[in-house]
């Protein structure tokens, strides 16, 4: 018989325990709490600042590349264009996404362009996430614990590769018991059960581990998912105001995340795993492992994942964009509250470009400028004048006013129009290809584009890897070729003899400098008209070159102008 005393201290033994799993669980939910403020009030201070981070490009671009051979190559942004303009930097500008979805979808999205109608259907999302910033701030919240996986190939479950699917996955459930089985069996004969507990598990442990040997390639793929579907959920969770507040918002993102949640939320629980922070269980992880180990459960999943998808490979393309939608528009919102001016464009049939106050969307303390392009333009002006970023600013706009229905300016108003650029040309040795070459190239391939579609084409020095007599001569001929097509041809150029050779074909824009004894001193201002200044040699003598170099080419300069020859 138990005395008093006993059960007293087997009380007391009780009321350690307990008090003491009450302090640990205590300790383990203020932590989470903790991390939970810290982070909603880092993600709160960095809506509407300048990302500081550096994406994967490598990562994140390979959506796009799978994406894009399905897509009419006058929808998109060439890779010549992409890389003339630095649109990596345009996109690293834009970046605030939490997940590795929502990157890639916003990466895609900056080089697709949208028709009018579609831009449109989006503001009213955007509008609504504006006007309630604590449910973007809980959405945000939800899509950092999901976090980033960069390299997990979740994006080739778009474009037909199927997982790996284990063979005899009737067996799996039947090996899952035996450990029960075994466990249960303990209760009336310990050895053979204790036995058989040991040697299931055992032999379920070297299942699990030659299974993920096998399927390793694409269980971060599914695990991924898993952590996308879980935080789906939620979202739909937090947007469900939406439809109740705002029955005239009938957002096709929302109803595509319903279509695609209804479909596979029966695999939201299937090998979910830690990313940058977990969703679930994150304090739990041995626990869960041993669980995943002895019974098999890991394998049941990923076999039953694959299944699903494979089943459903359209509805999971769209569940993935509808997701990486909803985490590139908050992005999109904070890059508007960003900048110091923005603006949604607007479109016309009427083939011109109207901007006001346009600037570079990556220069801190940026010069605007306004201007109306009613036909193709000549851009004249010194080196270092601005000639080149103001093609860029234009071209730049021009792309994300039918991407992301956002412009860097105070107003703009186009006709939709392809963007195609020669720029950075430079020759490659590898292709046995010189400059020349490879500007000519460019051109051909500019025209053609030209001729297809109607377009914003911007050049920079064109032909400039040739003799003077030639280049005027080439770029003439090249030029009047461009203004017989309905497109819009702006082109930077130091050849004077050029802007009065085609102003019956072009307008002529310029820059100028102010050089004083001491500096040279750009405004960056686009002005009327063709330049009508040569400044190569004052530039350098503002810059110190010796006295006696400056005076030879002053001389030279004279002689040519008398004489009509070099000497």
């Amino acid at each position: 018989m138990i005395d008093s005393n006993s059960l007293m201290q087997v009380g007391f033994v009780l009321a350690i325990v307990a008090a003491s799993a009450v302090i640990v669980f205590l300790i383990f939910f203020l932590s989470w709490r903790r991390k939970g403020v810290r982070l909603r009030q880092d993600l709160e201070n960095a809506f509407g600042t300048i990302p500081r981070k550096d994406p994967e490009f490598a990562s994140v671009r390979r959506y796009w590349d799978g994406y894009k051979p399905s897509i009419s190559t006058k929808r998109c942004i060439d890779d010549r264009t992409w890389d003339d303009l630095e649109m990596d930097e345009i996109f690293a500008r834009i970046d605030a996404c939490q997940t590795s979805v929502g990157e890639e979808c916003l990466y895609a999205k900056l080089h697709e362009l949208s028709c009018e109608e579609d831009l449109i259907s989006r503001e009213p999302f955007l509008d609504y996430l504006a006007s309630h910033p604590k449910i973007r701030l809980e959405i945000s919240f939800l899509l950092s614990k999901m976090g980033k996986s960069n390299y997990n190939s979740l994006y080739r479950l778009n474009f037909g590769v199927v997982p790996l699917k284990l063979h005899f996955s009737f067996i799996y459930p039947i090996l899952a018991c035996l450990p029960l089985l075994f466990l249960i069996l303990c209760f009336f004969n310990s050895r053979i059960g204790i036995t058989g507990v040991l040697l299931s598990s055992i032999f379920n442990g070297f299942i699990h581990y030659y299974s993920e040997r096998q399927t390793d390639r694409f269980l971060s793929v599914i695990s991924y998912f898993s952590t996308m579907l879980w935080s789906t959920k939620r979202l739909l969770a937090l947007i469900a105001p939406m439809k109740e507040t705002e029955p005239a918002l009938n957002d096709q993102i929302i109803k595509d995340l319903e279509q695609g949640y209804e479909v596979f939320k029966s695999i939201r629980s299937a090998l979910a795993v830690s990313t940058r922070r977990a969703l679930l269980f994150s304090d739990f992880d041995i626990i869960q492992e041993f669980y995943q180990i002895i019974f098999l459960a890991r394998v049941r999943k990923y076999n039953r994942s694959v299944t699903v998808i494979d089943s459903n490979r359209e509805t999971f393309r769209i569940l993935y964009r509808a997701f990486g939608e909803i985490d590139a528009a908050i992005s999109l919102l904070s890059f508007r509250q960003s900048l110091t001016s923005s603006c949604i464009p607007e479109f016309s049939d009427v083939s011109e470009l109207d901007l006001l106050d346009v600037y570079h969307p990556l220069i801190p303390d940026p010069v605007t400028n306004t201007l109306s392009f009613k036909r193709d333009c000549l851009i004249s002006g010194s080196n270092a004048s601005g000639k080149s970023t103001f093609l860029k600013t234009v071209a730049i706009n021009a792309i994300l006013a039918q991407t992301i229905h956002t412009c860097t300016a105070r107003g703009v108003r186009m006709r939709p129009a392809h963007v195609v650029t020669s720029m950075a040309t430079h020759d490659s040795i590898v292709d046995g290809e010189s400059y020349f070459i490879a500007e000519i190239r460019s051109l051909k391939r500019l025209i053609a584009q030209m001729e297809d579609t109607f377009s914003i084409c911007v050049i920079d020095e064109i032909l400039k890897g040739t003799n003077t007599v030639e280049r005027i001569a080439a770029s003439t001929a090249v030029l009047r070729e461009c203004a017989q097509v309905e497109s819009l041809c702006l082109v930077a150029t130091h050849d004077i003899e050029l802007t009065a050779i085609l102003e019956d074909d072009f307008d002529n824009l310029h820059f100028e400098e102010q050089i004083t004894d001491e500096r040279i001193v750009f405004d960056y201002k686009v002005k009327q008209g063709p330049s009508n200044t040569r400044n190569a040699i004052a530039l350098l003598e503002a810059e110190g070159f010796d006295e006696n170099l400056v005076r030879t080419a002053r001389d030279v300069v004279a002689k040519y102008e008398q004489e009509g020859r070099w000497v």
